[in-house]
């Protein structure tokens, strides 16, 4: 996979960066509700942009702690530098999105198996 990027999977998050986090995820989040009428779950409104701040600082931290942490990845494709978080249950997925460059990848290999017979 490489240090293709500067925040690449194996690399622990800054203390001072996760200092920052901690004190966004202190803050007055959206306040979570059941619509009465679909019985989806919702947010009361108005959301402020510093409500959303918080809810995906609160994100963050379950992503960078353990067990999600171990599972942050970097693309396998040459060619692309997305990182993700891999949630497949054997945990050895090796593309950002297997409808990009996982089939591209597949494309390829298949194409260069033709070429050879």
């Amino acid at each position: 996979m490489g240090e293709r990027a500067a925040g690449h999977p194996g690399r622990r998050p800054d203390p001072a960066d996760l200092a920052v986090v901690n004190e966004i995820a202190a803050g007055r989040g959206p306040v979570p509700r059941i619509d009465p009428v679909t019985g989806t779950a919702t947010w009361r409104r108005p959301v402020t942009a510093g409500q959303l701040t918080v809810a995906f600082a609160r994100d963050v931290v379950g992503t960078f702690t353990e067990p999600a942490i171990s599972r942050i990845r970097m693309c396998a494709a040459g060619n692309c530098y997305l990182i993700y978080l891999d949630t497949s249950r054997p945990g050895n997925r090796r593309w950002c999105s297997m409808q990009r460059c996982g089939n591209r990848s597949k494309v390829r290999g298949h194409r260069d198996r033709g070429d050879k017979s």
